[in-house]
């Protein structure tokens, strides 16, 4: 079964989120000294970077792609 670029962008965006999310939130709750405060900024922060890998992730596709016809 082959898997699509597009997936595989998606997957690849999705596994560093979840690696980086816990070091978001360690250091939010060292900042602030509240969970409720460093789970507000995990969720903005984590919405907002998957979205922007994402799209980035697929403008290094299409510039390979150019680069190879």
């Amino acid at each position: 079964m082959k898997i699509s670029s597009r997936r595989v962008s998606l997957i690849k965006a999705i596994s560093w989120r979840i690696f980086s999310i816990g070091v978001t939130g360690l250091v939010s709750f060292m900042v602030t000294g509240s969970w409720q405060i460093a789970g507000a900024i995990m969720t903005i922060d984590s919405t907002i970077k998957t979205v922007a890998y994402y799209y980035h992730e697929r403008l290094w596709w299409q510039h390979d792609k150019l680069w190879r016809s």
